[in-house]
């Protein structure tokens, strides 16, 4: 019976995955004129498959340091654990370099380094020009992410400890800790000790560094893992086996499941019903900070919990029901309430769902296919229950 519902919930993720290849998303580059910096700076924004199907909802934004050549693997990671519902959806804005070391590095304290030092005017012009740019031109809720690998991971760092308020998660891959004698390090240790309590989020990783590198990262972990504020959370990996290269790759992967950790309802409390899943949703908005509609790919797995493993159409009808209100642009809710409607014998009703279902996909020839050969087979099923009625009826003879 699990088996059974298992397989249920994996062709619903299939049709979701072939409906977000099918909704072909291009990066957008675009340009403006820095103030602060007194350049012009290139960005690229990818945003979320489901940007266009809701007017009204908003999105969390993540601000990715060398961009170009990080956003394939950290938009790929996020589509990939969001179409399964494990996080959510972001508006990814990649931002491109034009002087690394001079923005990406604190301020020079030790006099060692020959140049850099220029990541407080890096922080004015994210915090004054390039995030309101964004809230400006997209539907974003007020819930950012930094991340960044090496220079950048070390920024991400700076800016938690120099102005906690402008990200609420900070990712840092393998970062050069090092950096100015470990001026990072210290002045992060004496923030955090002064801090009694900081709603936040860090994770750091390394791969198999050594030296100055890891004595640096061992330092600021371990001064977190003996003491930190009060709702803070901290998160640290050792990738032995990864070197610095790859460690922004799997660590996008980790660094997403950590700070979404309990995103996702329980697939052990799908018997629970709605009510239970809207309660989950309530408590996960309270704590990031802004609303968070209950997903579709939950209320679809609760659908054919009741559907598969319960055998009961009619619950499953209501929360399949549920969906197609909350998610009407969806074709996949249209063709699950179809489903249920055919286990529970309303044939013409399952055939009305799948009409609705092919209007919405008639522009993708691969989902098309999908939902038409499903349509089909519920046509051939009336049309053959309409002809077994004819044969069972007896005609009278004439005596």
């Amino acid at each position: 019976m699990i088996k059974r519902f298992m397989h249920a919930v994996f062709v619903f993720s299939l049709l979701a995955v072939n409906s977000a290849i099918a909704d072909v998303r291009l990066p957008i580059h675009d340009k403006f004129q820095s103030q602060i910096l007194s350049e012009k700076r290139s960005i690229v924004i990818q945003l979320p498959s489901s940007y266009n199907k809701d007017s009204k909802r908003k999105y969390p934004v993540m601000y990715l340091l060398d961009g170009p050549s990080n956003l394939s693997h950290t938009s790929g990671t996020l589509d990939f654990l969001s179409l399964s519902g494990e996080v959510p959806e972001l508006i990814i804005v990649a931002i491109a370099n034009t002087n690394r070391t001079r923005d990406l590095t604190p301020p020079l304290k030790n006099n060692k380094e020959t140049e850099g030092g220029g990541a407080n005017k890096f922080l004015d012009f994210l915090e004054k020009e390039l995030i309101p740019y964004i809230d400006g031109l997209y539907r974003t809720e007020d819930y950012k992410i930094i991340t960044g690998h090496a220079l950048a991971g070390l920024f991400a760092i700076h800016s938690l400890h120099t102005r906690p308020h402008l990200f609420q998660a900070h990712f840092a891959f393998s970062p050069s800790l090092s950096w100015d004698e470990k001026s990072t390090v210290t002045d992060a240790i004496n923030f955090f000790a002064k801090t009694p309590t900081l709603k936040n989020f860090l994770y750091m990783n390394i791969g198999d560094q050594k030296g100055q590198v890891r004595t640096a990262f061992d330092e600021l972990s371990e001064a977190l893992y003996n003491k930190k504020p009060n709702e803070f959370i901290f998160k640290r990996e050792y990738f032995e086996k990864e070197t610095h290269m790859t460690t922004p790759v799997i660590g996008q992967f980790y660094a997403y499941r950590e700070l979404f950790a309990n995103w996702a309802f329980p697939t052990a409390n799908m018997g629970l019903g709605i009510k239970a899943a809207e309660e989950h949703y309530i408590k996960l908005s309270e704590y990031f900070g802004f609303h968070i509609p209950m997903s579709e790919n939950t209320l679809n797995a609760m659908g054919y919990y009741h559907l598969v493993q319960k055998k009961d159409p009619k619950a499953a009808i209501k929360i399949f029901a549920r969906n197609v209100m909350e998610f009407p642009k969806s074709a996949n809710t249209y063709d699950s309430l179809a489903e249920a409607y055919e286990a529970d014998g309303q044939i013409e009703e399952a055939i009305k769902q799948m009409d609705l279902a092919v209007g919405i996909v008639k522009k993708d020839i691969s989902l098309f296919r999908v939902i038409s050969e499903h349509r089909e087979r519920l046509l051939r099923k009336q049309k053959s229950s309409v002809e077994n009625n004819i044969e069972d009826k007896v005609i009278p003879t004439e005596q």
